[in-house]
């Protein structure tokens, strides 16, 4: 296990995701997640108000709950993503805005409510947060802060060849990761908070994730 290592602060994304455009890796990064995108949508409906948390360069968004969903606003706390993602969807850029939900108005040591802090202007009845949990500390949190009865539609990294739990610290070859999770680890940790109704995994060698489906308990 590698040393401890703190949870990256908005500044880390924004060196991210600058680097995938000024590579030209916009495509290649669409194309990697392509079929786990299709088989997460196949879980929007048209009735459904999103809230995206963590939406990145908003291709999902813009690909899938754009043209599926009421309404919806997709945020990142990065705001080099909510860059990208505006200029790459001209059309729906007002619905792009910089936000932490664990932060909020720099309460971020607060672990604010995400529900409460966007009660004000956004009633949403789903959320999505794709390759989101993986990255924060506190993911127990910022489940239980979702209200009761909301549409959860969550993706994460599978590996089923390795321990599952919660390091100290980023495990060695995860990256920005804090925590590796197998299909048994999902339920355990998750369950109590979630009604789940579906865990797929979908596979793209070499990467390897599962669709979380489910409604806040």
């Amino acid at each position: 296990m590698s040393k401890f290592i703190p949870e990256p602060d908005a500044k880390a994304y924004d060196d991210i995701w600058e680097r995938q455009v000024a590579l030209g890796k916009q495509a290649k990064y669409n194309n990697r997640y392509a079929k786990l995108h299709a088989t997460l949508a196949e879980s929007l409906a048209p009735h459904d108000i999103v809230l995206e948390v963590g939406c990145g360069m908003g291709h999902f968004t813009g690909n899938y709950i754009a043209p599926t969903c009421l309404d919806f606003l997709a945020t990142d706390y990065s705001p080099k993503a909510i860059e990208i993602a505006k200029k790459t969807f001209p059309l729906i850029a007002n619905k792009f805005e910089v936000f932490d939900p664990l932060l909020g108005n720099g309460l971020r040591s607060d672990r604010t409510s995400v529900y409460r802090l966007l009660l004000s202007h956004f009633r949403f009845n789903t959320i999505v947060a794709l390759e989101f949990l993986e990255h924060i500390d506190q993911d127990i949190e910022f489940i239980t802060s979702i209200e009761s009865g909301v549409k959860v539609i969550f993706s994460l990294p599978l590996n089923e060849k390795q321990k599952s739990g919660y390091p100290p610290g980023t495990p060695k070859g995860y990256g920005l990761h804090r925590r590796i999770y197998t299909l048994d680890s999902i339920h355990e940790r998750y369950g109590k908070l979630i009604d789940i109704q579906l865990v797929q995994p979908v596979r793209r060698k070499p990467a390897l994730w599962t669709t979380l489906i489910g409604h806040k308990r």
